[in-house]
């Protein structure tokens, strides 16, 4: 496995030197001594892949060993996570825990021990607290018992809101069957999201075009996909976009960027540059996407004075507006869901000053990550390692060692959860509001909000 990640992760050394990764596997390797469970070589080598700051490069065990480990133990709270404090937001527990309660401790831990531990096991690019909280958020029931060997039985200790004297419950972990049933009958994060939805209000000339994720579907041409949607948008009058990627995993970066080309401009860069340590993989021959080497042969590219490859395909080149492409004011909803080339878009979309960016950092470094991870098999383990070989770097100021930063910070808190309230939206139509009557003022608050968007009334 180390050997594989040291051939093809592009991006190893992008956020800690190569000398200090070498120390972080050499520890983890010295902790391999004995024979071990699955589950005990995922807790001693999956910090040590999540150190190294890559979102991409992730530890999975065997979904038959993880269901196996998890049977029965799973914590049955949702939770977000506001300020570091855990507040429920559903029960899938026999018990009474309204929403809005706050989780003081589990098993004697409090939130901010169960944060810190937990987010030792998640990846993120440069250990990007915005991403470890999105995963915790949606994958504690099952990271608490993998990581720290909770449950079956929880004891918890919760407080209720607007009471000061929290009090203590012993939980029984749930098994998959049971939490599937469990659950509320809308989940707010569907399996499948759609491709997109647009929702058109000609009356008012707004448009709010969502993705919850840039997944391809099966018969999903995007070319023909993002022609239609914008044909739609022009037809209807729209003057105002909303955009929203709260959630979005990304997807294929061309059809991010075949995206911003429906509301560029002027020519643009998608990405700076997309890299490979080298263009035939040894480790790869032994997964079953071998594969990609003949595809890496077929592909433009040249070496930089460090020996990296570069590729210099379509992606790779300056592009330009798509015809017809919106030209209307736009704006951008994201949270730190927002990964891969989905933040990717949004770093563009802040770049080229398209438009405000509203919601909340997201979960991919700002000026690029990795992408097209190759999955490696270790069947002595019972788990795959996904290897990025592609390091990108995408146009934009901000700090590489954060997410995108938003221009208008908005989160969503537990009393906006229990009011069903959308501060990001709400804020998205302020905005509009406000573009509108700037429009007819030429006076400072026009200026002022050129000033803040970036954008001409």
């Amino acid at each position: 496995m180390r050997s594989a990640i040291e051939e093809g992760a592009a991006a190893l050394d992008r956020h800690r030197p190569a000398d200090e990764i070498a120390e972080i596997f050499d520890a983890a390797e010295g902790q391999l001594t004995q024979s071990m469970t699955p589950v005990e070589f995922w807790r001693t080598v999956a910090p040590a892949i999540a150190k190294v700051g890559d979102g991409h490069m992730r530890l999975d065990l065997d979904f038959g060993i993880l269901i196996q480990a998890l049977h029965g133990r799973r914590f049955p709270l949702r939770f977000m996570i506001e300020d570091g404090r855990f507040l429920v937001i559903e029960n899938r527990s026999s018990h009474s825990v309204p929403v809005g309660s706050e989780i003081m401790t589990i098993d004697g831990l409090s939130a901010g021990q169960l944060i810190e531990r937990c987010g030792a096991f998640i990846p993120a690019d440069n250990e990007l607290v915005s991403r470890k909280i999105r995963i915790l958020e949606r994958d504690f029931s099952s990271i608490c018992v993998l990581a720290l060997d909770l449950g079956p039985d929880f004891d918890v200790s919760v407080k209720e809101r607007g009471k000061d004297v929290p009090r203590s419950l012993r939980l029984r972990g749930l098994t998959y069957g049971e939490w599937v049933d469990a659950a509320s009958p809308e989940p707010i994060t569907p399996q499948r999201p759609p491709f997109y939805e647009l929702e058109t209000w000609p009356d008012r000339r707004i448009a709010l075009l969502s993705f919850s994720s840039l997944v391809r579907r099966d018969g999903v041409d995007p070319a023909a996909t993002f022609k239609d949607i914008f044909g739609e948008i022009a037809a209807a009058g729209i003057s105002d976009l909303i955009i929203d990627m709260r959630g979005s995993p990304g997807g294929r970066d061309s059809d991010a960027a075949l995206l911003f080309g429906h509301l560029a401009l002027d020519d643009f860069r998608f990405v700076h540059s997309r890299s490979l340590k080298k263009k035939r993989f040894d480790f790869v021959e032994n997964t079953s996407d071998r594969g990609i080497n003949d595809l890496l042969a077929d592909m433009s590219s040249r070496a930089d004075d460090a020996g990296r490859i570069v590729l210099e395909e379509e992606l790779d080149r300056m592009q330009s507006p798509q015809p017809g492409a919106y030209q209307g004011r736009a704006f951008l909803i994201v949270d730190r869901g927002t990964f891969s080339s989905s933040s990717e878009f949004a770093s563009v979309f802040q770049h080229y000053k398209r438009g405000p960016v509203i919601g909340e950092e997201t979960g991919t470094a700002s000026q690029g990550g990795s992408g097209a991870p190759v999955t490696m098999k270790l069947s002595a383990t019972w788990s795959t390692i996904d290897v990025p070989i592609v390091a990108y770097r995408v146009p934009h100021s901000g700090e590489g060692h954060r997410g995108v930063m938003p221009d208008f910070a908005m989160s969503t808190s537990v009393e906006d959860f229990v009011h069903d309230r959308d501060p990001a939206m709400a804020k998205a139509v302020e905005l509009i509001e406000s573009a509108r009557r700037a429009k007819t003022d030429t006076s400072q608050q026009n200026e002022k909000w050129v000033a803040t968007t970036g954008l001409v009334p």
